[in-house]
Parts: C-alpha cells; sequence; structure tokens
C-alpha cells in the first residue's frame, strides 16, 4: 500500500474508532435476565452479515455476526491486512479487488470461523495519465494516444472508462484513442479531449493539436499550357502542395526560358520571342528546391504568329499575257514576318480593263496592255476578326508584234537637227510593244546617229520614203509584219543658238548651245572668275546680243552681253535688283521684273530701250525710268511676254497663297480695259505668229503628283489645246523665231527638251 493509501487508511481508522465509540454509547443497558438453567448448549455455528459486498473504494463495510453469544469472543480478518475484534465491527476499505472477510468464534477454547467475499471496485475519478500532451501532426497522419486511468485513491481504472473526443477541425479519433490528423493546416488548443467519469466526478484533460504542412509533393504552373501570340507576354503563376493537397505558401520559384530569344522575370511574367513555337513545346521550366528536395515542372504550349499585319501572294506576281491565267493564294503575315492562316479573302480589281479575278483568286488578264499602279489588285484578309488590305499591281504584257507604224509619217526636221525616230509597235489588240527588235534604215536626208536618232543633213527638201523600219526575221516572220516607212522634210532652221542658264555648284551660269554642232560654251568666257551668278538670259530681237542677269555686283541687275565677241554692259541699276530681262520685238522697250518693292511684292516694269552703233547702251537705267505694268503690287508679279507686234505684254501674278493668274495688257496704256485674265495658269510664252500663247496649269495625278501641264491658247477663238510632251512638267519655255520649234525643261528632272511646235521630234 502506498503512502497516500496509508494515510488514508489511518484516517479510515479513526473514523471507525469514533464509530464505535457512538455506537457504544447510544447502546441501552441490556436488560437483566435470569440465570441460565445449566444444561449442555451445542456450539452454534458463526455466521455474519455484511452492510454490502460490492463497494468503491473508499468504502466502509459493517460486519455483524449473527445471533451472538456471550460466551464467544469474536475476532475478524478483513483479508486486506487489517482485522478487529467484537460482534459488530466495521472496516473501511481502500484497495480494490477481491477480499476474504473471515469471523472467528472463540467458545472457551473452540474455534469455530466463517467467511465472506468482499469485492471492493476503484472510487471516484481521479486523474488520467497520457503519453502524448500534445501532438503535431501532417494531414491524415495517425496517432495512438495511451492512458492510464486512476481513481481519487490512485487505484487504477480500465483505460475504456476514458472516453475520446476531437475538434472536427483539428481531425477525427477512435474509441480506443487513435487519432487522424484533419484536412486544415493550423492550431487547436483542444484538439483532442479525453474524458473520465466515475463516481459522479469527471476528469478532462485537453490535448493542444497543430496540424502542419507535409513535405513538399506537388509543384503547379498556372495556366498549365501557354496559348499566346509572339512578343505577348503571360503572367505564370506558381503553386506549392505537400500529400495532402495544401498549399505551401512561403517559397521561391526560379523560372529559365528554354527557347532562345525568350524570357521571363523572376515575378513570373513570360515575354516570347518573334519567333512562333509549334503546339506542346517546352517553353518554360519551373524549379522550387526546399531543403534537399528538388520540384520542378516544364510548362509547353504554343506560341502563335501576332495579329495580321500584312498579305503577300503566291506564286509572286509576275507580268501576264493577254488573257492568260493564273491562280492566286493570299498569305498572311504579322509584323515580324510569320506566316498566319487567313479565315477569309477577298478579291477585288479596281479596273474593268485588267480583266476578271474570281472569289477564289484566279486572275485572268484582259486585252489591255499596261502596268496598272499599285492599287489594281485589292486584296483583303480576315484573321481572328482582324482585316489586312495589300495592294498589287498587276501587269499585263504586250502579245506578239503584228502592227508596225511611223509615229510621224511625214517628219519635218530643221537642217541639222536630230529628231527621235518614233516607232509604234502593237500587238494584235493595238498594245504598244516598247521591246520589239527594230531594225531602223535612212535612205536618204539625213543619216541614223546612236539611240535611233536620225540626224538631218543641211540640204532642204522633201525625202520620200527616207526612214525605213523592220522586224527581225524571227519576230517578223511569226505575224507576217515585214516593214513600214516614213517620209522625212528638212527645213531651214530659223535659229542657230539657243541660250540657256545652268545652275551647279558653282552657281549659275548663262550657256549657248549650238544647236547645228551642239556645242555648249560659256556666254561670257571669263565666267570662272566671275563670282557672280547669271541666269534668264533673253535674246535681242537681231540675234546678236544677249539681254541676262548677273549678281556680280551684289545684287541682281540686267546686262547686254555679245556673246560671239565678250563684250557685257550693265543694263540696270534698279533698287531691290533686275530680273527676267524681255526686249520688245522692235528692240525699242524693255520689260522686266524688279523685286522688292514697297508692297513686300515684285513688279513687271517696262523702260525706253536705246544703243549706240556698237551696241552699247545710250545710258543705264535707273528707278526713275521704270514704268509699273502689274497691277497688284502686293503680288509676285513675273514673266513678262511681249506678242509679236510689241502691243501686248503678258506677265503671270502669284499671290500669298501661291495661285497663278495670266494678265495680257496694252503696254501702252496698261490701266485700260483692254485685255484680259486668265485664271488658274501661268504664262510662258506668246507664238510669234502672235494669235496664241503658252500656258501651263497644274494637274492632279491619281497618285497625288502634281504637274505643271502646258497648253496653247487660242487668243481669238479662246480654244485650248493640250501640248504632248511624254508626261512631263514644263517649268519654262520659248519658241523658235518662226515658232517651228519650241525648247522647254521639264520642272521634275530639270531636263532640257527641244520638240516641233506640232508635238513631234521631241
Amino acid at each position: 500500500m502506498t503512502k497516500f493509501n496509508k494515510h488514508l487508511l489511518s484516517i479510515g481508522c479513526a473514523s471507525l474508532a469514533l464509530l464505535i465509540v457512538v455506537a457504544v454509547g447510544c447502546t441501552p443497558p441490556p436488560e437483566p435476565t435470569p440465570p441460565p438453567t445449566p444444561s449442555p448448549t451445542p456450539i452454534p455455528d458463526a455466521t455474519f452479515s455484511v452492510s454490502a459486498e460490492s463497494v468503491m473504494a473508499p468504502m466502509e463495510v459493517g460486519f455483524s455476526v449473527d445471533g451472538p453469544s456471550s460466551e464467544a469472543t469474536y475476532t475478524w480478518t478483513f483479508g486486506d491486512g487489517n482485522s478487529a475484534t467484537g460482534a459488530n465491527v466495521s472496516h473501511t476499505y481502500l484497495d480494490i479487488g477481491q477480499f476474504t472477510a473471515v469471523l472467528s468464534a472463540d467458545y472457551s477454547g473452540t474455534a469455530v470461523t466463517s467467511e465472506r467475499s468482499i469485492q471492493v471496485q476503484p472510487g471516484v475519478a481521479g486523474w488520467i495519465t497520457l503519453n502524448a500532451e500534445s501532438v503535431e501532426l501532417e494531414s491524415e497522419e495517425t496517432f495512438q494516444f495511451e492512458v492510464a486511468a486512476f481513481d481519487e485513491l490512485g487505484n487504477p481504472v480500465d483505460e475504456s472508462a476514458v472516453v475520446w473526443s476531437a475538434d472536427p477541425a483539428a481531425g477525427s479519433i477512435s474509441t480506443d484513442g487513435i487519432f487522424i490528423g484533419g484536412p486544415t493546416i493550423g492550431s487547436w488548443d483542444a484538439g483532442v479531449v479525453a474524458t473520465f467519469e466515475r463516481g459522479g466526478s469527471a476528469v478532462v484533460n485537453e490535448i493542444a493539436v497543430e496540424i502542419v504542412y507535409g513535405e513538399p509533393s506537388v509543384l503547379m504552373i498556372e495556366p498549365a499550357t501557354i496559348d499566346t501570340r509572339v512578343t505577348w507576354e503571360v503572367d505564370l503563376q506558381a503553386a506549392l502542395f505537400d500529400d495532402a493537397g495544401h498549399e505551401i505558401q512561403d517559397f521561391e520559384v526560379e523560372w529559365e526560358a528554354l527557347r532562345p530569344g525568350d524570357s521571363i522575370s523572376a515575378s513570373g511574367e513570360y515575354i516570347p520571342s518573334s519567333e512562333v513555337a509549334s503546339p506542346d513545346s517546352p517553353l518554360i521550366i519551373a524549379r522550387v528546391e526546399v531543403g534537399d528536395k528538388l520540384l520542378t515542372e516544364i510548362v509547353s504550349g504554343v506560341v502563335r504568329p501576332g495579329i495580321l499585319d500584312a498579305i503577300q501572294l503566291t506564286p509572286a506576281f509576275s507580268p501576264l499575257s493577254p488573257g492568260e491565267s493564273v491562280q492566286l493564294s493570299a498569305n498572311g503575315f504579322d509584323r515580324f514576318g510569320n506566316e498566319l492562316a487567313l479565315d477569309s479573302v477577298t478579291w477585288t480589281l479596281n479596273f474593268d480593263v485588267i480583266g476578271t479575278v474570281t472569289a477564289g483568286g484566279m486572275l485572268t488578264a484582259g486585252t489591255v496592255a499596261g502596268r496598272f499602279g499599285d492599287e489594281t489588285l485589292e486584296v483583303r484578309g480576315f484573321k481572328d476578326g482582324i482585316e489586312s488590305v495589300s495592294y498589287f499591281a498587276v501587269e499585263i504584257m504586250p502579245d506578239e508584234p503584228a502592227t508596225l507604224e511611223f509615229r510621224n509619217p511625214d517628219d519635218s526636221v530643221p537642217a541639222g537637227a536630230a529628231s527621235p525616230i518614233q516607232l509604234d509597235v502593237k500587238d494584235q489588240y493595238g498594245n504598244a510593244i516598247t521591246d520589239a527588235d527594230v531594225e531602223f534604215t535612212v535612205w536618204g536626208g539625213g543619216y541614223l546617229a546612236v539611240g535611233d536618232v536620225f540626224v538631218a543633213g543641211l540640204d532642204p527638201g522633201v525625202h520620200v520614203n527616207a526612214i525605213s523600219a523592220e522586224l527581225t526575221e524571227s519576230q517578223g516572220e511569226s505575224n507576217g509584219v515585214q516593214e513600214a516607212s516614213t517620209s522625212v522634210v528638212v527645213r531651214e532652221r530659223s535659229s542657230d543658238f539657243l541660250a540657256i542658264d545652268v545652275e551647279d555648284v558653282q552657281g549659275s551660269t548663262v550657256y549657248m548651245i549650238n544647236l547645228i554642232t551642239a556645242q555648249m560654251v560659256p556666254v561670257s568666257r571669263d565666267y570662272l572668275r566671275d563670282r557672280g551668278h547669271e541666269s534668264m538670259p533673253a535674246w535681242m530681237p537681231d540675234g546678236t546680243r544677249l539681254l541676262l542677269t548677273s549678281s556680280i555686283t551684289g545684287e541682281s541687275q540686267i546686262y547686254v552681253v555679245d556673246p560671239f565677241h565678250n563684250i557685257k554692259h550693265q543694263l540696270t541699276a534698279v533698287p531691290g535688283g533686275a530680273l527676267m530681262a524681255a526686249p520688245s520685238p522692235q528692240g525699242d522697250k524693255l520689260a522686266f521684273v524688279r523685286g522688292d518693292n514697297d508692297a513686300g511684292g515684285w513688279d513687271v516694269v517696262v523702260v525706253p530701250l536705246a544703243f549706240d552703233d556698237g551696241g552699247v547702251p545710250n545710258r543705264v537705267i535707273m528707278l526713275g525710268d521704270l514704268e509699273v505694268i502689274s497691277s497688284d503690287a502686293a503680288h509676285r508679279n513675273i514673266l513678262p511676254q511681249w506678242s509679236p507686234s510689241g502691243e501686248w505684254l503678258m506677265y503671270t501674278s502669284v499671290d500669298d497663297r501661291n495661285a497663278a493668274n495670266v494678265y495680257i495688257v496694252d503696254a501702252d496704256s496698261p490701266n485700260s480695259d483692254s485685255g484680259f485674265e486668265i485664271r488658274g495658269a501661268s504664262g510662258l510664252a506668246w507664238h510669234p505668229e502672235g494669235e496664241e500663247v503658252l500656258i501651263t496649269s497644274t494637274r492632279f495625278s491619281s497618285s497625288g503628283r502634281v504637274t505643271s501641264v502646258p497648253f496653247m491658247l487660242s487668243l481669238t477663238s479662246g480654244i485650248t489645246r493640250e501640248l504632248e510632251v511624254g508626261g512631263m512638267g514644263v517649268s519654262v519655255a520659248s519658241f523658235s523665231p518662226d515658232g517651228t520649234e519650241l525648247a522647254f525643261v521639264d520642272e521634275d528632272t530639270s531636263a532640257l527638251w527641244l520638240m516641233d511646235s506640232d508635238g513631234t521630234g521631241l
């Protein structure tokens, strides 16, 4: 028996003694009995009664002899090592177990015994002991609780008396103490509760439970599969899970792009390069290292082309023959050159003469040859709701040569002048063939120069069939075409020299071109030492002297030059300068342009002109000599031109918006009502016959190009006719003295051209 039990036992014995005292005090004195009659008495049995045969410790049990005898001495043993005497006794059992109580009755040396079995059970609940006061588990991990139960005296109690319960959030526990961790990560102070209840008393033990993450086992990337376009960003997110499926929060991911050119940031922002990737291509690898464990995950996907940006044709567009068909396919591309499969395509020809195109892209050329511009074939492609349109030039080549025809059946060429031979070679549909292999032969009137140019001789006259043209044998025989011929009229020249100004890196210099020898020499032979610029030449009526503008003094003034003897005289000294000299047909007046007047514009002015017998100006023209002809001093009034009779003066007025109008006024009375205005044009030259003037007007082409188109305007009928100059823009121009030839400068290339006034011989 433990010390604790001995203490209780001592308390129990004291209580028993007290009870005995009380029992003795309360028993009344026995009634007097008569003296027994001596007789032989048999020895009775020693039987006794108990207050309880099964008790819970600590529990007092009363023992009493059945029919006690005064002649007997009673001794009790209780089976737990304790004893007592007397007919009526009590004993408190502290220990548990099966005890045998024995009564011994001594009748004058004769002993009689009797016994009874006493079952002592554990008492009220005292305490329990556990193999763990707290547990730390992973989800689904199990733990076997081991428990020992005791009553308040320390007597062991069957462990089945303990009732187990668990917080459902923490896990579950069986009746025999097997705990299974729940699915939720967390801590619970009373995750498991052990309850021991006995004898109206209960003992409750609360066991702390913590459910922790398990070992990382799954690395998950979202999106699991990448589907993007080139250079389009994708945000990747990583998640880490243990075996129970719990997401682990605190971890670091190492990202790596698997394709050259791709990139991914530390936060998972993936940017593919401009290269496409086929479906299921490995694109990204993610790595997570936890302790000594490394988890990796490869993210595959597709990198598609970008949005539709351009359309290309297959096969590559090449020239077609009349009536030829070609099946075209449209291919879409993004801005990086990656090909796209188009959802749909529409085909449109913007000019009917080109031919036809079907909805499926079958293009059939028409019979009109030519290159029809960059916006001829319109192809629209559609992909993912995005539309792209591309335009393609269609070129239809002429068929085989069928006809030969000289453009000028009877060409009129000045003596010694060169005229390009213009032959029209056409196919059966009338299309011009520019690359036909033609051989020219000159039979009279001149000779053939390099570049198929006819150079007229110096003897005027009519030369019948002077030039013949013949296709080469291979081309001619295929269509039965043989040859064509034209006559040439060689006429006398009305002029031998042409004066022009040429601007180069050294400045502007006036040259003379010998129209017979084609030599070009400077007007002033000392021009290399002349730091002034010379420009805008004009012939005096007798053809012996030139008027030109020179800036040798620092301000542009007009000089008269004898180009054949290298003599130069200053003609004007006008503040603001003098430009664009135009002598009258009689040589007695000079019109020119004075720049920078008081109103900020330019004036057309007229002054008398006179020379001595040696060709020297009588005097230098000053500001007070000028008569202003132009009416609006705020405009730039330019390009004075005399009528052949000298009665009229034409000039062009340009306003601050660069709009030009031509004015023809009476040279002697410019402010009178006579004369007229031509709106929207510039005046370039007066035809020597006097009834027509050459003007230019701007024209816009379909491509947006602005061209100065030349027109001849009849001053009597008001009818205009356009001069055919090969599509060039005319900036300045001049007629030959007899009006048969026109010299002009192409405004785009600054090239000088000569042609007959009738449009031939360009």
